[in-house]
């Protein structure tokens, strides 16, 4: 029987264990095996042939990607390649795909009735679709040594958002060659110039308008204590200006950003020393949480985006992509999700256990701990939001 069991806290703090839990596995004859192999060799496709089986039991898995269904009662995940849905409430997760392919980053469309994900199960890395029950899946996009990464829907369900090969790409729910919307070279632009700012891991913002993403690469290097130079006319020349003042201090080779949808630009909005990483917005819009280092501690922050207020969310949360992994395989860090009603948010955590933090009183003291799926309480419910120490 191969299952995998997971732990997680109520609010409450109470412990719900679930259990994932996949078909029986049976041994298959050396004759089976041979037959198998056979008929791949014949046919020279995809799936592979699988003539071994591995099961397992364990307690904690790490960079989970997740999200939670906008009826706010079902949460889907990723572990080992395959997609897990999970009551909300707890209980018994179920495995809703398998197979030799390596199937990750799942999201809801916004009507809950489809899955977007990333699959390699054609031979290549593509973006698929599925019903919300993992079945009828089909490839939206069929490329070739090409890396797609982070999918997510658009607001009206009818187009796919998602990183390849560095850049933001659209595309028709239905199929196609898709969009480009980021790295385009701007007009009378020197034919052959690269982009010099890769764009990751788009998501929502509560306006349609504009995206929240990770940048990297010609992110301005160098930071002054205050605020850009007020008489910068392009990033070169800020550069220019802030590498001139002795006190400027270096900044991590991620940082957040909002993409502008409708003027294409690509407005930083973090600067933090060791890099920022993932950001997700509340689904009013009204919060933030990314991840960031305190210290040497990977950690969530939260912002209030009507103030501009952060503060520590949690403490030892995952480790970034800074610390190894690639961004081509899944991205600079693992996806999470606020409820519906704007009241928590889900997201994986690193090292086995759990932790239930309160996003008004954490601490670079408390909220510590790791684990498998975690959530955070915010302070905000019943559909709306509240500021710190009210309801």
């Amino acid at each position: 029987m191969h299952r995998v069991v997971l732990r997680a806290p109520l609010v409450s703090s109470a412990v719900v264990a679930f259990v994932l839990a996949a078909s029986p596995l049976s041994a298959q004859t050396p004759a089976q095996n041979d037959s198998l192999i056979k008929a791949a060799a014949k046919t020279n496709a995809l799936p592979l042939a699988t003539p071994r089986r591995l099961t397992f039991t364990t307690d904690e898995a790490s960079w989970i990607s997740l999200d939670v269904a906008p009826d706010g009662k079902t949460i889907v995940f990723d572990i080992l390649g395959d997609l897990y849905t999970l009551p909300m409430a707890g209980g018994k997760a179920t495995r809703i795909t398998s197979g030799t392919g390596w199937d990750q980053q799942p999201r809801y469309s916004p009507d809950g009735t489809q899955l977007v994900f990333v699959s390699d199960r054609n031979g290549s890395k593509n973006l698929w679709t599925a019903n919300a029950d993992g079945s009828k899946a089909k490839a939206l996009t069929k490329s070739e040594r090409l890396n797609y990464a982070s999918p997510i829907w658009s607001p009206d369900g009818q187009y796919v958002i998602a990183s390849r090969t560095g850049q933001l790409w659209l595309f028709n729910r239905d199929g196609g060659s898709g969009l480009q919307m980021t790295g385009l070279r701007p007009d009378l632009a020197a034919a052959g110039a690269a982009p010099t700012v890769s764009h990751y891991g788009a998501a929502p913002s509560g306006d349609a308008r504009y995206l929240w993403v990770n940048v990297a690469g010609s992110v301005a290097p160098t930071l002054l204590a205050g605020a850009h130079p007020d008489g910068a006319t392009s990033a070169q020349q800020e550069n220019e200006e802030l590498e001139a003042r002795s006190n400027a201090r270096r900044l991590g080779q991620y940082q957040i950003a909002q993409f502008d949808r409708e003027s294409g630009r690509t407005l930083i909005r973090s600067h933090e020393a060791d890099g920022a990483f993932r950001p997700v917005a509340s689904p009013d819009g009204k919060w933030l949480v990314y991840a960031a280092r305190h210290d040497a501690r990977e950690a969530l922050k939260l912002r209030d985006l009507g103030t501009g207020d952060e503060r520590w969310l949690v403490m030892d949360a995952q480790r970034d992509n800074s610390q190894g992994g690639g961004v081509n395989d899944r991205d600079v860090y693992p996806g999470s999700a606020f409820t519906p009603d704007c009241y928590r948010r889900y997201s994986a955590t690193g090292n086995g256990g759990a932790y239930d933090s309160d996003a008004f009183s954490a601490s670079p003291a408390t909220g510590t701990g790791s684990g498998s799926i975690a959530q955070s309480e915010f302070g905000c419910g019943a559909g709306r939001c509240a500021t710190p120490g009210k309801t």
